[in-house]
């Protein structure tokens, strides 16, 4: 497969784009673009008013059919009383349903059915934060397998992203350049069936994934998972313009599975010299990975480094 190093830069240009007008929001805006482009739905975690389904829309208007006739969005907040017939989702594109561990198995059939069985990109929302947690108690595990990522959408952290984000009021028009990276439906399905499949794991990507599952003791992922996880890895390095993943994008896991598993994995290839500069180089620039171990990693490089400075000083 021949690398696509055009994408990189139509990403970073629709992404500028879209966060615009959601200061941040940044990394939830990010992943929920990479699940939707990669044909897998995600769980979005946060309290209500953190703008998660503003979160969704801000996505769907990366689609061209965003402007046309062609865009559909259905947007559900469910509670007791919903029932499988409020769910008439077919033949949309995008739908966002929120709350969705406060309805009834029925509900919650229907909409594993959907996220399982049908094209449309589901985004639903969980006041819970922990996932594992409410689904066990909801004893509907299933349901929360079929997500791939597991994405907290937080209240702006600083004051700057705080003021930009309420003094804003509505979607912007995309620019020329903008414009002209937008996605379109059909372009995305063609990626799916003849592009992303052939993404290969690279044998460090196969060793990381190896270790993360000899490390979940606490927490369940079925093969079935594994392969939604997988698939969104194999879409993070085709949008960076790789055929193969790597380390950098199996930072993406941490969004998968509680505990940063894999942090501690990186940061310990890191002290064992397993991390070399050209990856810490591919880590800065990957567009979706998990930006805050750069500067972790880079910490430990730097400490490393110092460990080695002062043993050649000092040998014994």
């Amino acid at each position: 497969m021949e690398n696509n190093n055009y994408l990189p830069d139509r990403i970073k240009t629709l992404l500028a784009y879209l966060n615009h007008n959601l200061s941040g929001k940044e990394e939830a805006v990010s992943l929920t673009l990479l699940s939707a482009i990669a044909g897998e739905s995600i769980l979005m975690l946060g309290s209500s008013g953190q703008d998660k389904i503003e979160v969704v829309r801000c996505v769907a208007s990366a689609f061209r059919d965003f402007y046309g006739s062609g865009y559909e969005c259905f947007e559900y907040f469910i509670n007791e009383s919903s029932t499988p017939d409020n769910l008439q989702i077919s033949g949309k594109t995008f739908a966002f349903l929120d709350d969705i561990w406060s309805a009834n198995p029925a509900v919650l059939n229907k909409l594993l059915r959907i996220i399982n069985d049908s094209p449309v990109f589901v985004a639903a929302g969980s006041r819970e934060a922990d996932p594992y947690k409410a689904a066990e108690e909801r004893r509907f595990e299933a349901l929360r397998e079929s997500f791939a990522l597991h994405v907290s959408v937080n209240t702006a952290s600083s004051d700057a992203a705080f003021f930009k984000l309420i003094n804003t009021v509505s979607h912007p028009r995309p620019n020329k350049e903008q414009e002209t990276a937008l996605l379109d439906q059909k372009e995305i399905q063609n990626w799916q069936q003849t592009k992303i499949d052939k993404v290969e794991l690279g044998e460090d990507a196969k060793n990381l994934i190896s270790e993360v599952r000899r490390k979940m003791i606490d927490y369940f992922v079925s093969d079935f998972r594994w392969r939604k996880i997988v698939r969104v890895l194999k879409t993070c390095a085709f949008l960076n313009g790789r055929n193969k993943v790597d380390l950098i994008d199996c930072s993406l896991i941490d969004y998968a599975i509680p505990g940063y598993v894999v942090e501690g994995i990186l940061k310990q290839k890191v002290i064992d010299g397993k991390l070399d500069s050209k990856q810490h180089a591919q880590y800065k620039e990957n567009i979706f990975a998990r930006h805050k171990y750069y500067q972790i990693l880079k910490t430990s490089v730097n400490d490393k480094k110092l460990e080695m400075e002062q043993g050649l000083q000092n040998p014994f």
